[in-house]
């Protein structure tokens, strides 16, 4: 006898398609904080935390080695290689060069993905330029003198002159307003 919940998994897969239905399905299994306890809440924040922090410091760990491992001296064919591409200088023989020079033959082949790789790590990529290039004048414009107390950094907006009939009044005038009485309303003048 099929799972009933099976059925509406299914259901709901083919209606939303997998990533859509797998979201909805894990929806469904998320707590409102409103409804659990503030010592589950606060368990669930600790729980959360120390997951967040080994996550961080694996992470830092793995760029430690990655760095450790850019900076490590190549040596026999890595070695001549480089050297045949001109590359003599002793501090210059890290794996760190031996990539980018890998790179750069790939590129020069053809291969689009190297060239990008290149291009982006070589700071000469069109979004990284425009960047800097925004920073620098921001750098520019703080470092100008200050004249007649007013930085040249200062946005001015000029906003036209506003006529004393157009200027709001404080206040509005209250006024009274007497209603008729109910017999005169309706035509009854008694």
């Amino acid at each position: 006898m099929p799972d009933g919940g099976n059925d509406r998994g299914k259901e709901v897969t083919e209606l939303l398609g997998s990533k859509a239905a797998g979201r909805a399905r894990s929806e469904q299994n998320l707590i409102k904080t409103n409804k659990i306890t503030p010592e589950v809440h606060a368990k669930l924040i600790e729980k959360a935390s120390a997951t967040h922090r080994e996550t961080t410091q694996r992470k830092k760990h793995i760029k430690e080695v990655i760095d450790l491992f850019l900076e490590m001296k190549v040596d026999g064919n890595v070695r001549e290689r480089l050297e045949q591409m001109g590359i003599h200088n002793p501090d210059d023989m890290t794996y760190a060069t031996a990539i980018v020079v890998a790179q750069g033959i790939k590129a020069i082949n053809g291969d689009t993905k190297a060239a990008e790789f290149l291009v982006t790590n070589s700071g000469q990529d069109p979004k990284y330029l425009l960047e800097r290039e925004k920073i620098e004048v921001a750098r520019q414009l703080a470092a100008k003198p200050v004249q007649d107390g007013t930085p040249e950094s200062d946005v001015v907006i000029y906003l036209p002159a506003i006529d004393e009939e157009e200027k709001p009044k404080d206040k509005p005038e209250e006024t009274e307003v007497q209603l008729p009485d109910a017999d005169k309303r309706d035509g009854n003048d008694t």
